[in-house]
């Protein structure tokens, strides 16, 4: 799992997609050891807490590689756990990038999150939901839900950003802060900057876009991975910002 860790820190999807299909195999070797009488004793918070970690990492892969779409290892088979729900809609992504039919429409996987995101200890208090589709979905409609959801998920994934800005002020803040929570937050910072084009927002200010290429260029200097997001966020950043040759 640490292997794992790192090669999905230093940019190598499909390295990091082999070694964690082998610890799920070695995870489902240990599972099926415990079934025997004569096993040796395992403490079930160890196994959940592995169980755990591999769905995390899972999820983690293609929302930390922009190179290539990379298929779930474990894809999402069971309701309820909001990580694995958030599988669904990795798994519709994969199968857009790749130009199939995915297994599950954009309403069915939008309903599942949605469920899981209400059932979770704490629902976020205005979920944006106000558009129901009535009798059987249009176009119109299905395009207005999806850009009703990308506006809200553009403030929200916006908010975290604010975040991390104010909580890196300087290169030696990282080692503090879990990698994978810094990585998403990046992710989700160029997704905005992505998909600004499709909605009317209030756009991002100069000095939060150059907040971000600032933490970029530390967390690049750090993890591989962060090299590919560096120069993705700067030909993004180029109508945002004035041009600085140490970002």
């Amino acid at each position: 799992m640490l292997m794992a860790v790192y090669e999905c820190a230093h940019g190598m999807p499909k390295q990091v997609f082999v070694t964690l299909s082998t610890c799920v195999a070695l995870f489902d070797l240990i599972k099926l050891s415990l079934r025997k009488p004569d096993r040796e004793p395992c403490s079930e918070e160890v196994v959940s807490s592995l169980n755990a970690a591999i769905i995390m990492l899972d999820r983690m892969i293609p929302l930390s590689n922009m190179l290539e779409p990379l298929p779930l290892v474990r894809p999402s088979k069971q309701p309820s756990a909001l990580a694995l729900e958030s599988g669904r809609a990795l798994e519709y992504f994969y199968a857009v990038q790749l130009g199939v039919e995915a297994a599950e429409t954009y309403d069915e996987v939008d309903a599942e999150v949605a469920h899981g995101i209400l059932l979770s200890p704490t629902p976020p208090a205005n979920p944006g939901r106000a558009i129901k589709a009535q009798g059987p979905p249009t176009f119109d409609s299905v395009a207005a839900k999806a850009l009703m959801a990308l506006q809200y998920s553009q403030r929200m994934a916006w908010d975290m950003v604010h975040v991390m800005i104010q909580k890196i002020q300087r290169e030696e803040d990282l080692p503090s802060l879990p990698f994978a929570g810094v990585c998403c937050v990046i992710r989700a910072a160029i997704a905005v900057l992505e998909t600004k084009r499709y909605t009317s927002d209030e756009e991002p200010r100069a000095e939060e876009v150059h907040g971000v290429l600032l933490v970029l260029s530390w967390f690049a200097r750090r993890w591989s991975v962060g090299v590919q997001y560096l120069q993705r966020a700067r030909e993004l950043a180029f109508g945002y910002v004035v041009w600085h040759p140490t970002l």
